[in-house]
Order: C-alpha cells, then structure tokens, then sequence
C-alpha cells in the first residue's frame, strides 16, 4: 500500500506541476471522473447504458458505475476491473492500452489524454474513492479533434468485370449514437458469383453489415433511413433477413473455400447499415466501404446456401440476472459449414454455440457478448456435419425490468437464433430442433 500512495503522489503532484488547479493535489473520486469521464464517454445505449450494457458494465451512473467497477471480476479471464491501491492490476487501466482477451479498447474509436489516464490511475492508487455526487465537479474530459484513419478512397472499388463495391455515407452528430440503413441496388446485369469480400470504415463503428435484402421481397424504396424506423415497420428484416456480410473491424475480409461462390441475382437490392456512437463535441463523418470480388462462373464448383435456428418459445422472468433458452437441432442432410452468427434482442448477455454429435454437447463453436453487433465468424476449415449432428445454442438473459419478457419482434421483445451458411447449395437442408428447454441452470 505505501507503493501505491507514493505512486498516486507522484502522479498527483505532476499534474499539479503541469498547471492543474487546487483539486489536482487530491485523490480523484469516482463521483469526479463519472461526471466528466464515464457519463459523458461511455454511458451510450448501445455501450454501459441502458437495461442491459456491454459486458454487464453499467456506468450510467455514480452508483451503477461503483457497483459494477470496485472489485468486479472482469470478462477477461483471471481479471478485475478496478484492485483498489493496485493501478497495474486493474482491467480498466489495461484496456486503456489495448485489448486485453476478449475485451476490446476502451473507449471504442478514441484515446484519452495521458492528462484523464493519470487521474484514473491515482484514484485506483488512492483506494479508489467513492465520493459524493454533489461535490465540485472535474471539467469534463476534452477530446481531442477526432482525426480519421481513412477515407473511402482508402479502398477503390473493384476494376470493371472484378466485382463491385457498396457503401454508406453518413454524418454522426457531436455526442451522439448514430442506426443508419444505404439501401440500394448492386450495379449488376447477370448472376454474379461473389468468392471474396473485403470491407473498410470508419474507426470506432459498432458494428456494419449488409443484408441482401431484394431477396425478403419487400417494397422500400432505395435511400438513408434511420434503422429503428425500418425495423419497426417492416418486422420481416428482423426475422427474415440475410446477412451476406458483417463486421466491427476497420478493416475486414471473407474469403469463401476454393471453388465456392455466393452467386447473387442481378441487379439485387441490399441494405447496409451501420451504428456508431460519437463521443465528440463535433460531427464525424462516417463511412463504410464492402468490395465484392467475383470469380469466373467456368471455375465455380459449388455454391452457398443458409439457413436459420429460432427459439420462438422465450420465456424470461422479471427481476432476474440469470435466465436460458437452448436448443438442439440436427442436420437432415450431410452439410460443410463455412459461417455461423447469431441474433437476439438488448436482454442477451452472451450466446454460445456447439457442435452437438452422438446425444453429447462437443466443442465450443461461436461465442457472441454484444447483441448489437454478432460476428460473423468464419469456419477454417468448414465444420462437417453429417445428418444427425448439429448444434446446441445457449442464450444468456438479464432481466431487470418488472415484466415476463417474450420472443417477438419489437425492441422490447426478445429472440434467441442463430444462423448458418454451408455448402452445397441446398434448398431442403435444414436443422430440425429436437430438444429444448429454459431455465435458471443450464443442462
């Protein structure tokens, strides 16, 4: 402990030395950096806000942000988020740095000053101090001017008779979560057999994807929409729709088995949508880029198709941190799989997949812990499954609300599926659920 208070006094009488006010000579308190710090950067919906945050991290406010920081073990394995009177141990300095497991950075697209790193470190060195809400306030972090990574130019679109790119073009306002939905239709004349793709964005986006969506059959004209608003009245996209890519990377690339094509219709109308949040006090521009590079219909031996597993029985209890839904299905024909992804709505937690084989759960396949952004996760080799395997899926629920929440569409409802492309190109293959259940415990 006595390192610990000499570190924070060390740290403490530098930013003092730097022309820091009175209060720089104290601990920080939690109550200081939630006001200018936590609430302002990280408290979005779609971050450590709202009834279910990322990675059970509430930090919306003083309270939510102590209980979920101060000796709370991290997703990282072996780890907690804040050791009080140890900085080097604490989760929250280290994502500060760089992923640390399956934690990303944090915060999500941009940096803090070494002035806000060092305040966080002396308060953890200091015991990590609660405060009281009402006390001075600390002026409210100062990012700097956002500085973009790339442009669209960054990745050209492919050279006639290679492929084609999509996109989206759009403006985050200072402060503010951005849902954003390009529809528009691909620039082709003929069939086109798509092997490879390749994407690039804008720094710190959520999630982007694109769904092909001339395929559910429904009348939207092209143009920008506000995602929420086509959700909600056209119910389908939610159900039915077909992602053909996805990502929450700057820079992305799928590339199908040798031989293997995605062949889409000409002329075929897609939907891409991205969502990002802009802690800034300033618009961001922001963008997305999708190369599809197709491949000579003479070297094509195979095609794709995919398929989808729901659970339309969702039962989860109010008031509750711990609630399941599975299920178990099995192949009815011999499939090779290349993509598994999942989808629920904002209660899921986490969503993890297996191989089912023999009656036994097997190897860990795909694990999800944001449901506003499912990966879309290749299979390298593609996972064979012979009729009569499959897989068994676990959705995670929390429930803090006062109502008994089901399967349905609306935001307030909730789902638990997952989704699969294989090869061959078969219509009929499916996975035919043969067990299900729901509970506080897990089979």
């Amino acid at each position: 402990m006595q390192r610990a208070v000499l570190l924070a006094l060390t740290l403490l009488v530098a930013c003092d030395d730097a022309g820091g006010d009175a209060r720089s000579t104290e601990v920080p308190t939690l109550a200081a950096l939630q006001a200018s710090v936590l609430g302002p950067s990280c408290a979005f919906p779609a971050c450590h806000a709202g009834p279910n945050p990322k990675n059970g991290l509430d930090l919306s406010s003083l309270s939510a942000s102590a209980a979920g920081l101060v000796g709370v073990a991290g997703l990282a394995v072996g780890t907690t988020r804040v050791v009080p009177g140890d900085p080097d141990a604490s989760l929250l300095l280290q994502v500060f740095d760089g992923p640390v497991g399956d934690v990303r950075q944090m915060p999500l697209g941009f940096e803090l000053s070494p002035e806000t790193r060092a305040r966080f470190r002396a308060w953890i060195a200091g015991g990590a101090p609660l405060g009281t809400a009402d006390e001075p306030p600390h002026p409210a972090e100062e990012l700097p001017p956002y500085v973009a990574d790339f442009t669209p130019e960054d990745l050209p679109p492919p050279a006639p008779g290679e492929g084609f790119q999509m996109g989206i073009d759009t403006v985050a306002p200072a402060g503010k979560e951005i849902w954003k939905c390009a529809i528009a239709h691909l620039p082709t004349d003929v069939a086109t057999p798509v092997h490879r793709v390749t994407s690039l964005q804008t720094r710190g986006v959520h999630h982007m994807d694109v769904m092909a969506l001339g395929l559910l059959g429904l009348d939207i004209e092209d143009g920008m929409y506000d995602c929420d608003d086509l959700y909600r009245q056209y119910t389908e996209l939610m159900e039915e729709g077909i992602f053909i890519f996805a990502s929450q990377n700057e820079r992305e690339e799928l590339t199908l088995p040798e031989g293997i094509a995605a062949t889409l219709p000409p002329g075929l109308q897609v939907m891409v949508e991205l969502h990002f949040v802009n802690p800034f006090p300033q618009d961001i521009p922001v963008f997305s880029r999708v190369n599809g590079y197709t491949m000579s219909p003479a070297d094509v031996r195979g095609g794709i198709w995919g398929s989808a597993v729901r659970d339309r029985d969702i039962n989860v209890p109010p008031q509750t941190d711990r609630h399941y839904e599975w299920i178990r299905c099995e192949m009815n024909h011999p499939v090779d799989v290349i993509i598994l992804s999942s989808h629920t709505h904002q209660l899921a937690e986490y969503v993890d997949v297996y191989r089912w084989s023999g009656g036994q759960r097997r190897e860990p396949l795909y694990e999800n812990r944001d449901w506003h952004a499912p990966p879309l996760k290749q299979l390298d080799p593609p996972l064979h499954l012979d009729a009569g395997e499959g897989f068994e899926f676990r959705c995670h629920y929390r429930n803090p609300t006062d109502s008994l929440v089901n399967w349905g569409f609306g935001a307030q409802d909730e789902m638990c599926q997952i989704a699969f492309v294989h090869t061959p190109l078969d219509l009929g293959a499916r996975c035919e659920i043969v067990e299900e259940g729901a509970g506080p415990t897990l089979p």
